[in-house]
C-alpha cells in the first residue's frame, strides 16, 4: 500500500541516509553525543547486509534493487534540492572510504578487519554502487552530482589497487573474504561509471595495472566482468581528448590484445603443455572472452530490433563496436564443450574436461 511504502521511505531516510548526511563529510568527533555515533554506526551496518559480500547472490541483488529504488523515490521527492542531498552523501562516502581502506595511512593495518570498520567500507561502497546506478524521473545525474559535491575522485582507483591487494595477502582473515571480493566489484562498477571523473595521471596507470591483471587472469569469474568495464571506462578517459573514432581504435586494439592471451592459453590447455593448464584459469579465460565479446552492447539492443542501427555518440564513443574473438579463439572454446578434449598437441590423445569449464 501507498502508505506503508512511505512509511518505509521515512524509515530509509531516517535510518540510513541523515545520519550520513549530517556527518556530510566531517569525522565523528570524540564528543559527538553518543546516540549520534549509534544512529551513525547503524547506518553502515544497515547498508552492510545490503551488499554484494554480505549474503548468497540472490537475496543480495533483491536488496540492491530495493536500496536503488529507495534512493530514485527520496532523490525524486528532493526535487530541484537533488544536489543539495547528493553532496553531503558523495562527500562523506569518499571520507569513509579512505579511512576504511587506509588510504592515508592513518590507522593500523590490521585494524582495517575489525567489524565496525570493515562495516563502514562495506556500507559505502553498497550506497556509492547503487548511487551510481540510480537515473531519476526527475533526471538526478550522477555526474552532476559529482562535479557539485567537489571531491576528489583519485580515491577510485586507489581503492581498487587496496582492494586487489588485500585480496592477493596471505594475511586477509578467511572470514573476510567474501566481503572484500563484494566490495571489489561495487569498486570497479563504481569505477566503469565515474572512470571519467578520474585524474588522468590515475587513469593511465590504473588502466596499465588493470589491463595487466586480466591479461593474467588474477580476476575470479565474479570480477572479470565489472573489470573490463572499468579497464573501458579508463581506457576512454586516457583518449579523453582524442576523437570518437580514435577512441574506438584504441579499445578495439586492447580487446584484441587481451584476446590474444586468451587464445594463447586455450592453446596451450589443449596442447597438453601444463602450463597454465588448471581448470580454474581456463574458467576465467572463458568469462574473459565471453565479457570483452560484449564490449560496445547497450541495454536497448535484443532481439526485437535486430535491424535497428546502433550507432556511436559523443557521449558513448564506443557504443556498436562488438569486436568478436577470432575463429580460432571461437574453435578453441567449442572444442572444450564435449566430456573430452582431443589433443592437438605431438603426442595426440584425449583428456577430460574439467567439469567447471563445461
Amino acid at each position: 500500500e501507498t502508505s506503508c511504502v512511505a512509511k518505509a521511505l521515512d524509515f530509509f531516510r531516517l535510518i540510513v541516509l541523515d545520519p550520513i548526511i549530517e556527518a556530510g563529510g566531517n569525522p565523528i568527533q570524540e564528543h559527538t553525543h553518543e546516540n549520534n555515533k549509534y544512529r551513525y554506526m547503524v547506518s553502515w551496518k544497515v547498508l552492510s547486509q545490503m551488499s554484494d559480500g554480505s549474503k548468497d547472490a540472490g537475496s543480495t541483488r533483491g536488496e540492491a534493487g530495493a536500496l536503488k529504488a529507495a534512493l530514485k523515490k527520496v532523490l525524486d521527492d528532493a526535487g530541484n534540492d537533488q544536489l543539495q542531498l547528493s553532496r553531503p552523501i558523495l562527500r562523506e562516502l569518499r571520507r569513509v572510504i579512505v579511512y576504511s581502506l587506509d588510504l592515508d595511512e592513518s590507522i593500523v593495518s590490521m585494524s582495517l578487519f575489525e567489524d565496525a570498520i570493515s562495516a563502514q567500507r562495506t556500507g559505502a561502497w553498497c550506497l556509492l554502487d547503487a548511487l551510481t546506478e540510480c537515473s531519476t524521473d526527475k533526471s538526478f545525474s550522477i555526474e552532476k552530482a559529482v562535479k557539485a559535491s567537489s571531491i576528489d575522485t583519485s580515491f577510485l582507483t586507489l581503492s581498487w589497487k587496496k582492494l586487489h591487494s588485500l585480496s592477493e595477502s596471505t594475511d586477509m582473515p578467511s572470514n573476510y573474504v567474501t566481503s572484500i571480493a563484494g566490495t571489489s566489484r561495487a569498486c570497479l562498477r563504481v569505477i566503469a561509471k565515474l572512470g571519467s571523473f578520474v585524474p588522468i595521471s590515475e587513469s593511465k596507470q590504473s588502466a596499465q595495472s588493470l589491463k595487466t591483471t586480466l591479461s593474467s587472469f588474477d580476476l575470479t569469474p565474479d570480477l572479470i566482468g565489472a573489470g573490463i568495464s572499468a579497464l573501458v571506462s579508463l581506457s576512454k578517459r586516457v583518449c579523453d581528448v582524442d576523437t570518437p573514432a580514435s577512441m574506438r581504435m584504441t579499445c578495439s586494439i586492447l580487446i584484441h590484445e587481451i584476446y590474444e592471451n586468451c587464445e594463447e592459453v586455450l592453446d596451450q590447455f589443449i596442447s597438453n603443455r601444463v602450463v597454465y593448464g588448471n581448470a580454474s584459469n581456463i574458467e576465467r579465460v572463458i568469462f574473459t572472452v565471453g565479457d570483452l565479446s560484449m564490449i560496445g552492447f547497450s541495454s536497448d539492443e535484443d532481439g526485437t530490433n535486430k535491424m535497428k542501427d546502433i550507432h556511436a555518440s559523443d557521449s558513448d564513443p564506443i557504443r556498436g563496436l562488438h569486436e568478436r574473438p577470432s575463429k580460432h579463439l571461437i574453435h578453441l572454446i567449442q572444442t572444450m564443450l564435449p566430456p573430452s578434449i582431443l589433443l592437438n598437441g605431438p603426442s595426440g590423445g584425449t583428456k577430460l574436461t574439467p567439469p567447471s569449464i563445461r
